[in-house]
């Protein structure tokens, strides 16, 4: 695929998202039901459409080597192995950045225009990343309330009309960057970040960064960065790029950075919507805080060790072994630069290739470089029989000939395995070079390059349409017992070859405990404080929606209403918990870790997952819910005690369900046969072993063919969920009137191409 046909596809597909949005938005002023439906798919729509513009921004590169690790001289000898460039460039970034923490672009295209160089920026969005990596915070599920406190604070400063700097797509990648740095949590995801996602666009710049202060532990130290960073892309109208004077880096020019004060201001020139706009002063502090990556010519004078032309990408590490220290302060900045950019480069797809230089001299390194190289793999959708990606070059400016330190195995084993997720290569000798270069130039394949991409965009478009929209459809074909039979084989013949994971695989379709004691504890704190009023909730009867005359004769007629409430406030209960574990089903397929140890491929997961949701609604599992939590509701006790047995309640009705998929409440004689306990139903109990005593001696003697409960479980479960699938034929949780539905199966044509 061409990259000009590319980016229409591209753009294409955003703009449907960007309908599909508009038509969940009318489906929710619609009917209620629709709420929490929007609420699942609005975040992850918004994500979508946030990837695909970075899938589209790097079409528009050209193939990419990026060079890591914190060899700097390492590095260095790479990159003059591969391109040629002027090796002044390293000083211009250390003039840009002291901390050293600005990406070079060797560009094969960029020409030097009017003595001028490219510089990209940090948006709103990437100041925030950056930051959590600084401090990240941690959240427990017992501060949730404070979460939501603070989310109401802000929720009433928001404007009429949207701000400039960050709209919903930006939030959804700054979300999927905190997720791919750890720096998120299941509480953050949960409870803190589908709400900004819909607050951020319209908070000015002061209230958002507020908003953000819950991702950062030090807080002061963060607010004063985001702070400066935020008033430098007001004064450059929030560009991503602007043109730096070359006069800038020149040591003997005396308005170079050089000689100035990191507080005296400095003139650049910003791009806005495409254009050279007028210049701008910032002072050099700030531009070093929003400085993200430098572009810069390759010496076209010289021929280039890769026959094949091609951008390098050196990336920074935070910190290099080989070069003077920095300041604590200064380093602890670099290092969470260093880890939002290569986060980046995961995300965006800037790099179709990795080259290390030592990529770890710390334990604590180790780790985290291995899981970000981990992701980056995943990132880039590895095909069976691919060349690996990622390779170790070892030269003698690697840790472990300098220092005689080597913590890069721990970082290999956490890739995977060599030949296929990693390799190694000899770069030290002439001969070493010579080899590495041969081997490079037939692996720079723009064609294989595009079509990747063009892969990442189908399984993006079909992720939209398959996973998240299609079931909202729902056509005769697809609600038709011959389509429910084909999904529900499909699922058994998976299931059957993974018996060991199936324990596992039924606890993660429950809520944790501590979710569930989380909202229960918000709920009883509701009671008890105001939403965000001064005045005492017992201020007024109309705030218990109880009209009672207080000098009737009798009190009979009082019960009536308090009951009719109580049993109201159930309800509410129960379906905030319906809603609160249809939510976990619909994110299992995002946890990648949980994919990882079940074995399974995404769709199986949210097939089985979306089957399951169907039936919840289907069999009005609501309904146990609100007669189990009105029980626990009559029971007095102390607040904690009650939120205590509220969870369990909970979890006990959900468990059971998964544990039986609905057949503990049908009588045995109306369940399906079982496969494995012949002549008997799905979860009957196992024939009892005759004990046979001999005369005389007191051990029994047991059958030849020991009874295997757990095997007769398991696939009693499955037959379960065959038969639980089937009789979802012709059910929808979510009608649509006809005009809606033609409506979305526009959309869904448009999304498919």
């Amino acid at each position: 695929m061409k990259p000009s046909t590319f980016q229409r596809h591209a753009q294409a597909f955003i703009q449907h998202l960007n309908e599909s949005q508009h038509w969940l938005a009318e489906q929710r002023q619609r009917d209620e039901r629709w709420q929490h439906t929007s609420t699942l798919l609005s975040p992850q729509l918004h994500r979508a459409q946030s990837r695909t513009g970075q899938l589209q921004e790097a079409a528009a590169q050209p193939f990419t080597l990026g060079i890591l690790g914190y060899s700097a001289r390492g590095k260095q000898a790479l990159q003059q192995h591969i391109v040629h460039a002027d090796p002044a460039w390293q000083q211009c970034v250390q003039l840009l950045s002291p901390g050293r923490s600005v990406a070079i672009r060797l560009s094969s295209a960029l020409k030097i225009r009017d003595q001028e160089v490219q510089l990209t920026l940090l948006s709103q969005a990437d100041v925030i990343a950056v930051l959590s990596a600084l401090s990240p915070r941690v959240w427990r599920e017992a501060d949730e309330p404070k979460l939501h406190e603070h989310l109401q604070t802000l929720e009433r400063r928001s404007q009429h009309e949207s701000q400039p700097g960050m709209d919903e797509a930006a939030v959804a990648a700054l979300w999927q960057q905190c997720r791919l740095m750890n720096t998120s949590s299941a509480v953050l995801d949960r409870a803190f970040w589908p709400r900004a996602l819909r607050l951020v666009p319209w908070l000015t710049a002061d209230d958002r960064q507020h908003l953000f202060r819950v991702l950062w532990q030090d807080e002061l130290r963060c607010l004063a960065h985001c702070q400066r960073a935020f008033q430098a892309l007001e004064t450059l109208s929030e560009c991503r790029m602007l043109w730096l004077s070359l006069t800038l880096f020149n040591a003997q020019d005396p308005l170079s950075m050089a000689g100035r004060a990191a507080h005296i201001p400095l003139s650049v020139v910003p791009v806005i919507n495409g254009q050279r706009a007028r210049a701008r002063t910032i002072t050099q502090s700030e531009l070093s805080l929003l400085a993200a990556e430098l572009r810069v010519p390759q010496d076209a004078a010289r021929e280039n060790g890769c026959a094949k032309p091609l951008d390098v990408l050196v990336l920074p590490a935070g910190g290099h072994f080989d070069l003077s220290p920095l300041e604590a302060d200064t380093l602890a900045l670099a290092a969470a630069k260093s880890r939002w950019l290569l986060a980046r480069a995961s995300w965006a797809q800037q790099c179709d290739m990795l080259m290390i230089a030592t990529a770890a001299t710390q334990r604590e390194q180790a780790m985290q470089m291995g899981q970000a190289l981990w992701r980056w793999q995943q990132d880039r959708d590895v095909q069976v029989g691919d060349k690996p990606a990622i390779i170790w070059c070892l030269s003698q400016w690697d840790q472990r000939v300098v220092q005689a330190e080597n913590f890069d195995s721990a970082v290999q084993r956490a890739v995977g395995t060599a030949g296929e997720q990693w390799g190694a290569m000899l770069t030290s000798e002439p001969r070493d070079v010579t080899r590495m270069l041969n081997w490079l130039t037939p692996n720079v394949d723009t064609t294989r390059r595009m079509a990747r991409l063009a892969t990442r965009l189908a399984a993006l478009r079909a992720d939209v349409c398959d996973r998240l929209l299609s079931p909202l459809l729902m056509d005769e074909q697809q609600l038709s017992l011959s389509h429910k039979k084909q999904i529900a084989e499909q699922l058994l013949k998976t299931l059957q070859k993974r018996a060991g994971i199936h324990g596992e695989m039924l606890e993660s379709m429950v809520p944790p405990r501590e979710q569930i004691r989380a909202w229960w504890q918000q709920d009883a704190h509701s009671l008890f404080t105001a939403d965000g009023d001064d005045h005492d909730v017992l201020s007024g009867a109309g705030d218990w929606g109880l009209d009672i005359d207080l000098f009737a004769s009798s009190t009979a007629t009082a019960a009536a209403p308090v009951a009719a409430i109580s049993r109201d406030r159930s309800r509410e209960q129960a379906q905030a918990m319906l809603n609160l574990w249809l939510a976990h089903l619909q994110t299992r397929v995002e946890n990648h870790a949980l994919l990882s140890r079940l074995t399974l491929d995404p769709q199986t997961v949210a097939l089985l997952m979306q089957e399951t949701a169907v039936a919840i609604q289907r069999l009005k599992i609501v309904d146990l819910l609100a007669a189990s939590v009105a029980r626990t509701a009559q029971e007095g006790s102390d607040a904690l005690r009650r939120v205590e047995r509220q969870t369990q309640c909970v979890l006990s009705v959900m468990g059971d369900f998964v544990a039986w998929l609905g057949f503990q409440q049908v009588a045995e004689s109306a369940r399906p046969a079982s496969r494995v306990n012949q002549g008997h139903p799905i979860f009957a109990r196992p024939p009892q072993q005759t004990q046979l005593w001999d005369a005389g001696k007191r051990l029994t003697r047991l059958e030849a063919r020991p009874v295997n409960t757990t095997a007769f479980y398991i696939y009693d479960w499955l037959v379960a969920l065959n038969t639980l699938i089937e009789q979802n034929a012709g059910y929808s949780a979510t009608p649509l009137p006809g005009e809606a539905r033609d409506q979305l199966a526009v959309l869904l044509a448009g999304l498919q191409g």
